[in-house]
């Protein structure tokens, strides 16, 4: 799970507004988790890291990785894990963006979520909280909406998509390789990600991910993931 932040001014920026707007005129669709060699994906894919390369030293990444097998194998309360998945993590990431920001930073906030039915009652929940919080702690931030929107209207959120498909094949590579015989599918998806790590400031930008795991016997644990990556790297 995961939430990027972008500034407003590069946000609406033409040429990525332009990608918006492909996107709601059904001339361009993104399919991380589904690629499997089809070359006007890769080629899709690889241009959406083009634009916004001279960009993304500008933007954040806040993610929360957590094992669901085994938080169910050691606790029978399915429900109270659904609440924790789909209301609190959530908060949590949007707020790792925005929390500990100078005494002379204000900030105004407008978050999208991927429209589905686990969030359906959340943004208005998610919006009131995060302002208290925001309130309570002397934080500098203020949420302005919060809303869902459909699938393939707002390339933020594409772009988030395809970080966390990204970063689960980066966290995922040693362990199929070492496990499994690699499908060609899912190599096909390993040289994709090699190429777009090549591109300019996209290796510093995955490495400037905030990354926590979190399982059933401990609190969220921050892990470096630049370590992540250049272990990639080096086995690929």
């Amino acid at each position: 799970m995961g939430a990027v932040s972008i500034p407003e001014k590069v946000y609406f920026l033409k040429t990525i507004q332009d990608l918006s707007e492909q996107l709601q005129e059904k001339k361009e669709t993104y399919h991380f988790t589904k690629y499997t060699g089809d070359y006007k994906m890769k080629n899709r894919i690889l241009n959406l890291f083009k634009v916004l390369s001279p960009n993304l030293k500008l933007m954040r990444v806040n993610t929360i990785k957590y094992d669901e097998l085994d938080y169910k194998s050691q606790n029978s309360n399915g429900s109270l894990f659904e609440t924790m998945v789909y209301s609190k993590f959530p908060e949590r990431v949007f707020y790792g963006l925005l929390r500990c920001k100078g005494n002379l930073m204000n900030i105004e906030a407008n978050i999208f979520m991927e429209e589905a039915s686990e969030y359906k009652d959340f943004p208005p929940r998610f919006k009131q909280q995060l302002n208290i919080q925001s309130l309570y702690r002397g934080e500098k931030f203020t949420i302005k909406n919060c809303t869902t929107v459909p699938k393939y209207t707002e390339i933020g959120v594409e772009l988030i998509d395809i970080i966390l498909g990204i970063i689960r094949v980066i966290l995922n590579f040693e362990k199929i390789s070492e496990d499994t015989e690699m499908t060609k599918s899912y190599q096909k998806k390993v040289d994709l990600v090699n190429e777009i790590l090549k591109i300019p400031n996209v290796y510093d930008f995955f490495c400037s991910i905030k990354y926590f795991e979190w399982n059933s016997v401990s609190s969220l644990k921050e892990i470096k993931f630049k370590d992540y990556v250049d272990s990639y790297i080096s086995n690929n």
